[in-house]
């Protein structure tokens, strides 16, 4: 797992798909990330709970928040980051 994967929380599926934005503990894999959702915001996963999404189908594809210009990436990922701060 690193930050930037795309990630599927098996114990609240309703959460939707996350992506990783910090890696917790690392040793020879993390036991904990922290990922944004988009209805529930940051949360903690741990790995026993994560499933790696690496190609989406098109229901999860639906839940992905996408087409950002550069500049509104970087400001949503300043104002993310913050937020945990």
């Amino acid at each position: 797992m690193k930050v930037g994967d795309l990630i599927k929380n098996t114990s609240h599926p309703d959460a939707g798909i996350g992506i990783i934005i910090e890696v917790g503990a690392p040793q020879p894999e993390p036991d904990y990330v922290i990922a944004v959702f988009p209805e529930h915001g940051q949360q903690i996963a741990y790995q026993d709970e994560i499933e790696v999404i690496s190609e989406l189908s098109d229901e999860q594809l639906e839940q992905v928040h996408g087409g950002m210009s550069p500049s509104a990436f970087a400001l949503w990922k300043m104002e993310t980051l913050n937020e945990s701060r």
